[in-house]
């Protein structure tokens, strides 16, 4: 039995292959649109895909008999404001930085 060999499959492909795979990729897209152009225009449509779109948007949200559930929210918020000051604070030192940058450049004019 002859040994088998330890370099890799050459990936090359011919002409004809390559074409062919990148005509079915066009096929296979303009498929896709034609059904969801047929899918838009049948009634509801709009409302349907409104629908699913909340249904995975929706945060179910904590219960009502969760326990502890006032001091989880509360810290929740408070991340969440942690969160937003920590996000403004590099907001304004970006800013900062920015503006000592410019006054740096316009300091020596260039003659």
């Amino acid at each position: 039995m002859p040994k088998k060999s330890t370099k890799s499959k050459s990936k090359r492909t011919t002409l004809k292959q390559k074409y062919k795979v990148l005509r079915k990729i066009r096929q296979h897209h303009a498929k896709n649109r034609r059904a969801a152009k047929k899918e838009a225009a049948k009634p509801g449509a709009k409302r349907r895909a409104a629908a699913k779109a909340a249904d995975k948007a929706a945060d179910p949200g904590i219960p009502n008999d969760w326990p502890f559930k006032e001091e989880l929210l509360a810290e929740m918020e408070a991340k969440r404001a942690a969160s937003e000051a920590a996000a403004e604070a590099a907001r304004e030192e970006r800013r900062r930085e920015r503006r000592e940058r410019r006054e740096r450049t316009h300091e020596h004019p260039v003659e």
